[in-house]
């Protein structure tokens, strides 16, 4: 019977250990970009947004419905184009490595380009008073990738700035003391 307490004891020790300095920090990392994600869609959709409100005390339309016209008329375009901004960023700062990020990159164009058409689509409907031959279910589909992916790319984009804290302080302490210790021991010849 105290064997089994011991062996239980012992699971019971390294699951906490696991869940404290794996799944938590990883747990907080993700809630962390998801915050900054969603405050950026807050203010990037602002325009958006306020657009809708005006539209929707002024006229019969609803707000929701304000929003889904406001999506409707290309005005997406230019607030995912600004999500894409920080994956520029991290690109041009680390370069290329990896057929992963080759992916992303080639992901990254195929939405700036596609929300681009999407966008000149709409513009030039609008312009002529004409409608273009696009069906109602492909300018869906593409608007809800672009959207989707979009996305994506962002949270791939952000998700390494937030990564350097997931460590905790203690243990950046002890490592850089260790580190600092074997290059002390080195220059002394110990």
């Amino acid at each position: 019977m105290a064997e089994y307490k011991c062996f239980f004891s012992k699971v019971m020790i390294k699951t906490c250990s696991l869940f404290k300095e794996v799944i938590m920090p990883k747990a907080f990392h993700f809630l962390r970009v998801t915050k900054e994600f969603f405050i950026t869609i807050l203010f990037s959709l602002s325009p958006i947004l306020l657009s809708a409100l005006v539209i929707a005390s002024f006229t019969d339309k609803d707000f929701l419905g304000a929003v889904k016209e406001n999506f409707k008329s290309g005005e997406v375009f230019i607030y995912t184009a600004a999500f894409l901004a920080p994956y520029i960023v991290n690109r041009l700062s680390e370069g290329t490595k990896g057929i992963f990020k080759e992916l992303i990159f080639y992901i990254f164009w195929a939405v700036l380009l596609s929300g681009a058409y999407i966008f000149i689509l709409i513009r030039i409907e609008t312009l002529l008073n004409n409608t273009l031959r696009i069906e109602a279910t492909t300018f869906s589909f593409v608007s809800n990738a672009v959207i989707l992916l979009t996305a994506f790319i962002w949270y791939y984009s952000v998700w390494p700035n937030h990564h350097k804290t997931q460590t905790p302080p203690y243990k950046q302490n002890e490592k850089d003391m260790t580190d600092l210790n074997k290059a002390l021991d080195k220059k002394l010849g110990g």
